[in-house]
Formats: C-alpha cells, sequence, structure tokens
C-alpha cells in the first residue's frame, strides 16, 4: 500500500502556507495604499519601454545588416573638396566614373544644405544630394535629386 503524506509533503504544504499568508499581506497593504503598487507597476512600466526603445534603436542602427544582396562588394571612398569633408567636386567624380574599370558602378553623395520656408519663418537643414545611380541597388530605395552630370 503506497504512503501518503511524509516530510516532503507536509514541508511543500509548509510552504505553500507562508507563500499565501505573505500574499495575502500584501494584498492587504495594496488595498491600504494603492498610490505605493501603481507607482511601482508605472516604474516597471516605464523601465521595461525605456529598454525595449534602446534595444530597438541599437538593434536598426548597430546590428542589421546593409539593405543590399552583397554588402562585401561596397566601397567607401572620401575625399576632401574646399574643405568639406566627404564632398567629392563634381569634375573629379566625373573623372572616376568615365575611368572606372575595376567597378560595376559609381555612385556619389555630397552634403549639401537648403532652406525650408512656410508660414512660421524659415530653417536652415542639412542633407545630401547623390548621384542618381548611387542608390539604385536592391531593396535600398532610388536616387535623390543629383547636382552631378548623369
Amino acid at each position: 500500500m503506497p504512503r501518503i503524506g511524509g516530510a516532503g509533503t507536509l514541508l511543500a504544504f509548509c510552504r505553500t502556507m507562508a507563500f499565501m499568508t505573505a500574499w495575502r499581506a500584501a494584498i492587504r497593504m495594496w488595498l491600504r495604499q494603492p498610490a505605493v503598487p501603481c507607482l511601482a507597476v508605472a516604474s516597471i512600466a516605464v523601465g521595461i519601454a525605456g529598454s525595449i526603445s534602446v534595444f530597438s534603436i541599437a538593434d536598426a542602427v548597430l546590428w542589421r545588416a546593409l539593405p543590399l544582396s552583397e554588402p562585401h562588394r561596397l566601397v567607401w571612398i572620401a575625399t576632401r573638396d574646399r574643405e568639406v569633408e566627404n564632398a567629392t567636386a563634381p569634375g573629379v567624380f566625373a573623372a572616376w566614373e568615365s575611368r572606372a574599370r575595376s567597378f560595376e558602378g559609381v555612385g556619389a553623395l555630397r552634403p549639401v544644405q537648403g532652406t525650408v520656408r512656410d508660414d512660421r519663418g524659415a530653417d536652415r537643414v542639412a542633407g545630401v544630394s547623390s548621384q542618381r545611380r548611387s542608390l539604385s541597388c536592391p531593396r535600398s530605395g532610388g536616387g535623390a535629386r543629383s547636382h552631378y552630370p548623369a
């Protein structure tokens, strides 16, 4: 005949009762001062939301691969034009493009500034212009308005 009970069952019962006693005390405390658990839950929610936001940004910026079919074949050449970093003069780019034999395609980005106006005033904004074919790779979108000869 199997034994019912024993030291293991009694210990489990005592642990369950201690848990239930603590749970009842916590509920009584929450009913007396409802602001404390609400503040705790709100703090945890803000912490989780902040963690998710930081991870999402880091995932998108740092860990995801470039949206190219063969990103290892991408090359970046930086030059300086009239003391502007990462700017290549249109004539230099045109010469590179006409003489390029080792590359399938050559594209260019150039920093630009513009003015955006509306009813409230005008703002100066920084941006980039691209040579049309520089952004024509799969899944990466089309090119922008170009300052370079086509």
